[in-house]
């Protein structure tokens, strides 16, 4: 596992050293900034993941779906009652396909948004990193 020096500073080392920080209270506040900027790329980065794993199962759902639209097509050319009940099948089926195209687009959105966040607190983070 990656250890962060400076949180490890924090957590295990500055009780020895916290008696030659000259102003404790910036000190303080360089901590709880620093600690905010790692838990709120912590917090992306899980946000991300959730976004990915729902992209990963619409696309299982719409590619599942597309192996079906062959034999719905086939079904749907026959005549009389069986042959409306399949188009009106493959209706729904290509709306809940455009459905999930239309998720797939803002989940799309959404991990993009949320790695800008990401990066602009790793930035934020590493301003810090260089004041401590």
């Amino acid at each position: 596992a990656k250890v962060d020096q400076v949180l490890f500073f924090f957590e295990r080392e500055f009780d020895r050293y916290a008696p030659f920080v000259e102003d404790a209270a910036a000190m303080e506040n360089l901590r709880r900034d620093y600690y905010n900027c790692v838990n709120a790329i912590e917090f992306q980065n899980e946000i991300i993941a959730q976004l990915v794993g729902e992209m990963l199962e619409i696309r299982g759902y719409v590619r599942s779906n597309l192996e079906d639209d062959d034999l719905m097509l086939a079904l749907a050319s026959i005549d009389g009652a069986i042959g409306r009940e399949f188009k009106e099948s493959m209706k729904a089926a290509q709306d809940a396909r455009k459905a999930a195209g239309v998720r797939l687009a803002h989940i799309k959105l959404d991990i993009g948004e949320r790695r800008s966040k990401r990066r602009a607190k790793e930035r934020e983070r590493q301003q810090h990193l260089q004041t401590l």
